[in-house]
């Protein structure tokens, strides 16, 4: 997400700091950057409801995979889930829609791992 400086600074109102941008780190916990009409809301969401998972989280997605916002958003929910310790089983599950040959490059199949990699990438120092 873009910086405040590109929103009109840290006194615009579009410079706000949502759960979502947290991942357990301290330097996450005031984090300002540029959000847009609905961010607040959906992002806190899906964040609050990943990283409060008490057993089980499952998170589908029909390619394409989620742009910026949803992908720092899983990522950060999945790495402050990782850093609480709880035993939890996260099921990731990628599909994607049948394409006509030729349309999707790279012999028609989407790229899903590394997609996974970068929302899986903070576990790592995590635990």
């Amino acid at each position: 997400m873009p910086e405040c400086s590109q929103c009109g600074g840290v006194s615009s109102p579009s410079c706000k700091h949502l759960r979502a941008f947290e991942d357990g780190t301290p330097e996450a916990s005031t984090k300002r950057l540029c959000v847009g009409h609905s961010d607040e809301r959906m992002l806190n969401a899906i964040h609050d409801v990943v990283s409060n998972a008490k057993t089980v989280v499952d998170i589908s997605n029909l390619a394409p995979f989620p742009d910026t916002r949803f992908m720092s958003t899983l990522r950060n929910a999945i790495t402050v889930l990782a850093r609480s310790q709880r035993p939890i089983t996260v099921r990731i599950l990628v599909s994607h829609y049948p394409r006509s040959p030729g349309t999707g490059g790279a012999g028609d199949n989407p790229d899903v791992v590394a997609p996974l990699e970068a929302m899986l990438r903070d576990l790592e120092g995590a635990r």
